[in-house]
């Protein structure tokens, strides 16, 4: 069962900091593909990417993450429906988090099977010009094989999604 609070962006509070210099440099994962914000806890990063996303006119999904997602069929199962919200035709049913839980057997081709479709979501639909997928305290994550198999899903997504 996944918990949808981990899967909803933090609201902005009033009176906050506008951070115009840090919200720029943000600015360039629309050139480089990626961003890795880093810096001590409570320095704001979860307040600057929320705060950046607000200002921007673009779709984008979000995972708070814990240790609890040092597994990898619960990471992949958190990241997979965080993504579904791109559109409600997308990510079959079969991805879906009504469906099994993914188990590591099969979690390396599921996860080629989810970069074909977002590959076939952007030849058949209208893709966006932009996605952006926060993992927030991405830091919290220790185990190399979700490492692993991040990388090999950043390397093989389309460039749309950010």
């Amino acid at each position: 069962m996944l918990l949808q609070t981990k899967l909803f962006i933090p609201q902005i509070r009033e009176g906050l900091i506008h951070r115009a210099e840090l919200i720029a440099q943000l600015d360039e994962i629309f050139q480089t593909g990626m961003a890795t914000v880093c810096a001590p806890p409570g320095y704001g990063k979860t307040t600057l990417i929320t705060q950046w996303l607000g200002l921007k006119n673009t779709r984008h999904c979000w995972v708070s993450l814990d240790n609890r997602d040092n597994d990898a069929s619960v990471f992949w199962q958190y990241l997979i429906t965080a993504i579904a919200q791109l559109d409600n035709r997308f990510i079959s049913h079969a991805y879906s988090s009504e469906s099994r839980p993914l188990n590591t057997t099969d979690l390396t081709i599921r996860i080629d099977a989810l970069i074909a479709e977002l590959i076939e979501f952007s030849r058949t639909w209208k893709s966006p010009s932009q996605f952006i997928l926060v993992l927030d305290d991405y830091h919290v994550i220790s185990n190399p094989a979700i490492h692993d198999q991040l990388n090999h899903f950043i390397n093989y997504t389309p460039d749309w999604l950010k």
